[in-house]
């Protein structure tokens, strides 16, 4: 179960936050709409399990910096950061959350 919530948290984050050199927007727009049907009906396990990889990534983005200077919560922005907590919360998985 944790791989493929690896995979459908990667591939979330791309749909929501992906740039037009990364995923076509009319494509993306239909992605965020399956995800809106999609999300509700997940098992409690499912989201666990997703809450989980978000949990992850929330503590690699808040890490301090490495030896080299690199933060990758520099790079993360309030959108996004805004959206793994809403995952690890569980509120993305309410009906309604992404068009909200």
């Amino acid at each position: 179960m944790e791989h493929l919530a690896q995979l459908a948290f990667e591939h979330m984050m791309l749909i929501q936050f992906g740039g037009e050199d990364d995923i076509d927007p009319d494509y993306s727009l239909k992605l965020v709409e399956e995800l809106a049907t999609v999300l509700p009906a997940f098992t409690e396990e499912e989201q666990d399990a997703l809450a989980a990889i978000a949990g992850r990534v929330r503590n690699r983005i808040n890490a301090p910096a490495d030896e080299f200077g690199y933060q990758p919560g520099l790079l993360t922005s309030a959108d996004e950061r805004e959206f793994i907590d809403a995952i690890i919360s569980k509120k993305a998985f309410e009906e309604g959350y992404f068009f909200a």
